[in-house]
């Protein structure tokens, strides 16, 4: 059974090649890692579409999301719209404009669990799958005050 330092490493492995993939990316549309986090965020999941919900739901730093979502309005990537009921809430919304950049991410994502599942059954990442689902729903819960 692999150590936790083992784990940890693996782990890093998987986010280094994430990013390497990203990397041709981030240069093509000169964009921050948290830039392409934020418009993917707002593509794949339409009706969590505030900064709270992205920081919540992704785990990033308030500051961050919000230093992204500024520069992405600004090339015109995103729009904002104060909530009718509620001013304090702003929705984003990807523009036209974004739709590329969005295609690119998504299949640079699914070239990379391509080759992280390359001999994989359809049995194991299935069961795979469940297992990150559990250990990261341990993992929300360790983080709770």
């Amino acid at each position: 059974m692999p150590s936790n330092a083992e784990i940890l490493a693996e782990m890093r492995c998987i986010f280094k090649l994430y990013e390497k993939e990203g990397l041709l990316l981030r240069e093509k549309y000169d964009l921050t890692q948290q830039e392409m986090d934020v418009a993917t965020f707002l593509a794949n999941n339409p009706a969590l579409d505030t900064a709270t919900d992205i920081v919540e739901y992704r785990m990033l730093p308030k500051a961050n999301v919000s230093q992204a979502v500024e520069q992405l309005i600004r090339r015109g990537y995103l729009t904002r719209t104060p909530d009718t009921h509620d001013r304090r809430r702003v929705h984003l919304a990807l523009t036209a404009a974004a739709a590329p950049l969005v295609e690119d991410v998504c299949r640079s994502r699914v070239h990379v669990a391509e080759k992280l599942f390359a001999d994989f059954t359809p049995e194991e990442r299935a069961s795979l799958d469940d297992m990150l689902r559990r250990i990261a729903q341990n993992a929300r819960t360790a983080l709770q005050p």
